[in-house]
């Protein structure tokens, strides 16, 4: 998923013209003199890529508005399929009716695609369709998710770089508020399943499925690594190694370049073990956990009590802005946290349990800033205002700390190329999981106690 930056921090990164990257499929070309007047131009200022998308940061070429435009190109991958521009269509559609129900003051609409010049950086749009549905799309047509640009300084990851602790416990205090606002006006139900024999969202069965496909996830970083395709820190100093050999004179640099030799030599033989020994052991906890009848029970528990909703999903800090108090548009605390890019594209990772939602917050909250009393705070606070303080909620709240730790973990190493990350969310999952099983088991003294709210 994508956060959306400041312009001036965003990948200057240049891109394949839009036919190459969204399908064989050449895209329309200029609109005729009669369209014209339909369109809108903006120069495109920066472009921030990924496998799936692109982000521009534009602006229009008469009133200088600034806007930041989601573009989808052909993927695909074991999360979801984008290989279509029909795919592609119903995904933009589902992010925009699903970003709209967190914020709808963010989120524009849909704009069909005119033209795409990498060369002179400049897209051309029609008009911004508020609340398009299916059949008002144009077939084979490609269409931009078109938002409001929101300042870097205001997201929560860069709060967290910034900010003192008594500082970060306002925002987090006004951050869990919010969401325990959301989840419990949340109105939307889950989407129905579509698996042959019908199972229910967030029952034992569900879950079970799930878990396997989770951990099959992290059996990837597993296999990359043992590979030598997941070693980023190796790769990136062996280029960077590399290149300097061949601009500097190796008699003058010849101690530089041996202490990048004694990087890559600890890189390469540390890698894999560090990753393959955390992540085998924190999956057969979690994977015996599930085996428990109390736990299978919790979770059949949470579906009686309706628990299970079409959630965010993707509640990480950059992800989520917090307004200063003299913002025009957040004058009031509800208002001042903005919530954006929710999943839409695979059903299982959106219809949720709540607390499943609200534990990828708490994790990368605990990862970025390295802080269990931080995290310990939004989770009091959220529990409170939630009125889900009962063992139940406790205990399925520990079990999804230590699932979406896991997968914050693979996202960080496999996909973001962030390893520094992903170790920091392998401790978390480490520091939660002993919390995991001193709830099954009986803590064995009260310092096992120093997670469980």
């Amino acid at each position: 998923m994508f956060a959306i930056i400041n312009p001036s921090k965003a990948s200057s990164r240049t891109l394949e013209s839009l036919s190459q990257l969204l399908s064989s499929n050449s895209v329309t070309a200029l609109p005729s003199l009669r369209n014209l007047a339909m369109c809108l131009q903006y120069d495109i200022e920066h472009i921030r890529q990924s496998e799936c998308a692109c982000l521009l940061f534009a602006r229009h070429t008469i009133t200088k508005k600034r806007v930041v435009m989601k573009i989808l190109h052909k993927y695909k991958d074991t999360r979801y399929s984008l290989a279509t521009p029909q795919d592609r269509q119903k995904s933009q559609l589902e992010a925009l009716q699903l970003n709209k129900m967190f914020t709808p003051e963010i989120y524009l609409g849909l704009a069909r695609i005119r033209d795409f010049d990498r060369y002179k950086k400049v897209i051309v749009i029609d008009d911004v369709l508020n609340n398009p549905v299916n059949n008002s799309l144009e077939s084979n047509a490609e269409y931009a998710l078109v938002m409001e640009e929101l300042p870097q300084n205001s997201r929560l990851d860069y709060l967290l770089n910034t900010e003192n602790k008594a500082s970060l416990q306002r925002y987090l205090q006004l951050l869990t508020q919010h969401v325990a606002f959301m989840h419990k006006h949340i109105n939307q139900e889950p989407s129905p399943i579509s698996d042959e024999d019908n199972i229910q969202w967030g029952s034992s069965k569900q879950l079970h499925r799930k878990l396997t496909h989770n951990l099959a996830f992290a059996d990837l970083v597993l296999k990359k690594s043992r590979n030598g395709q997941c070693s980023v820190p190796y790769r990136w100093v062996s280029l960077a190694r590399n290149a300097l050999a061949h601009t500097l004179e190796p008699n003058k640099y010849q101690r530089f370049l041996a202490f990048f030799d004694l990087i890559l030599a600890e890189s390469k033989s540390s890698q894999y073990v560090f990753y393959h020994k955390q992540l085998e052991s924190i999956k057969d906890g979690l994977t015996s956990v599930f085996a428990q009848i109390q736990y299978q029970q919790h979770f059949e528990q949470r579906v009686k009590n309706k628990c299970i909703k079409r959630c965010h999903a993707d509640l990480k800090s950059t992800n989520i802005w917090i307004m200063p108090y003299n913002d025009s548009y957040a004058e009031v605390d509800d208002k001042r946290v903005l919530v954006l890019d929710a999943v839409d594209f695979n059903p299982l990772y959106s219809n949720i349990d709540i607390l499943s939602d609200f534990a990828t917050l708490v994790v990368d909250v605990q990862a970025r800033t390295k802080s269990l009393s931080l995290a310990k705070f939004m989770v009091e606070n959220y529990l409170q205002h939630t009125e889900q303080e009962d063992e139940v909620s406790k205990s399925v709240l520990a079990y999804y700390l230590v699932e979406k730790a896991i997968v914050g973990a693979v996202v960080s190493i496999l996909y973001d190329s962030l390893p520094a990350l992903g170790r920091s969310y392998l401790k978390v999952a480490e520091m939660r999981m002993e919390d995991l099983k001193s709830l099954v088991n009986g803590p064995k003294n009260t310092s096992d106690m120093a997670l469980i709210v």
